[in-house]
């Protein structure tokens, strides 16, 4: 089963953010629940493959699903030192090295990316 906690918690950080303390299980709750036990299947003209658990990602063509993503990612380009470039599910680090200090830097924050 996929791990939800990083985006959990970002749910917990906007709700607090709005001093909202009861809104976390409110929204994290049925949040969850969408997020997981889910199947699906492939049909093409009236056949159908078998059910397969869905262990990643979010729906696709859900409503939730955009909004999820922008508060997931929306403090990602803080204490970053490279440019970011973020479109749909990619995203791009741009920085000039004339010094070590920095490859240092970029290699600093692909590493905060990462994690």
């Amino acid at each position: 089963m996929r791990d939800l906690c990083p985006l959990l918690r970002c749910f917990e950080y906007s709700t607090n953010k709005a001093s909202a303390d009861d809104a976390v299980l409110r929204v994290t709750i049925p949040l969850s629940n969408w997020l997981s036990n889910r199947k699906q299947r492939v049909v093409i003209n009236g056949t159908h493959s078998d059910w397969v658990t869905v262990t990643s990602g979010v729906s696709q063509g859900s409503v939730l699903g955009p909004i999820i993503f922008n508060i997931f990612i929306n403090d990602l380009v803080e204490g970053l030192h490279s440019k970011i470039s973020i479109f749909a599910d990619n995203t791009k680090l741009c920085k000039v090295i004339n010094t070590e200090e920095d490859s240092f830097l970029l290699q600093r924050d692909l590493d905060r990316l990462e994690a």
